[in-house]
C-alpha cells in the first residue's frame, strides 16, 4: 500500500492538489477471486482570472446589440481530473483491467 499527497500554491489565487493511493497486491494468483491491485488518483487546479470582464453594453443589457457577459473573469482556471485503474489476475492465464 502506498501513495502520495502534493499541494501548491501560487500567485493570482492559484492552487493545486494532486494526490494517488495504491494499494498493492490484495489475495493471490489462483486462490479465490485472485490477486487485485488498484490505483485511484485526483488532481485539482485552480486560480483566479487575470482581467475582470467589464460590461461594455451602457444601456444594462437592454441594447439587443450587445451579447451578454459570459464571465465575470479571462483566463480563469477551475480543472479536476480523477482516475481509477483496476488490475485483476483470476489465473496464471486471465487478467482482467479496468480504468477510467
Amino acid at each position: 500500500m502506498g501513495g502520495y499527497l502534493e499541494a501548491s500554491a501560487g500567485n493570482e489565487g492559484y492552487t493545486a492538489f494532486r494526490g494517488r493511493l495504491e494499494t498493492g497486491a490484495l489475495g493471490s494468483v489462483g486462490g479465490g477471486v485472485g490477486e487485485l491491485r488498484a490505483s485511484i488518483a485526483y488532481s485539482n487546479r485552480s486560480r483566479d482570472g487575470f482581467y475582470d470582464n467589464i460590461d461594455s453594453d451602457p444601456t444594462g443589457g437592454f441594447n439587443p446589440f450587445v451579447n451578454p457577459r459570459s464571465n465575470s473573469t479571462f483566463q480563469d482556471l477551475d480543472n479536476d481530473a480523477l482516475r481509477a485503474d483496476f488490475l485483476l489476475t483470476a489465473t496464471d492465464n486471465l487478467t482482467l483491467r479496468y480504468y477510467s
